[in-house]
């Protein structure tokens, strides 16, 4: 690897991590929920909340790896995505109870993403 190649690099930002940070939150936020239903119908929830949880994961991970994560209008974005998952981690024990902000905390880092990314 030469100077150059080491100088184009991506490093992580101390955004991105605060950012992984609340998604370990909420995933950690999984076995509360877990431990309120322990039955086969509960893991399967789980699952499902895990795999919600590292869909949105995924999908910021590769935005922030396309888009410059410190430039001002994405920083922002991020710092949306960073409150709305936050969110998502106190939402997640009560995820399939009535009248939970789960899913809209969910879904509101993808619309911003998706909106800075067009």
């Amino acid at each position: 690897m030469t100077e150059e190649q080491a100088e184009r690099g991506h490093r992580v930002t101390h955004l991105e991590l605060f950012f992984d940070l609340v998604v370990v939150f909420a995933i950690t936020q999984v076995t509360s929920f877990l431990a309120r239903d322990p039955t086969w119908g509960g893991l399967l929830r789980g699952m499902v909340l895990l795999g919600m949880l590292w869909w949105a994961w995924s999908a910021y991970a590769w935005l922030t790896n396309t888009l410059d994560p410190e430039e001002g209008a994405v920083r922002l974005a991020v710092l949306a995505a960073v409150a709305a998952m936050l969110v998502v981690s106190l939402a997640a024990p009560g995820a399939f109870g009535r009248g939970t902000s789960f899913v809209p905390s969910l879904l509101s880092p993808h619309r911003a993403m998706c909106l800075r990314a067009t």
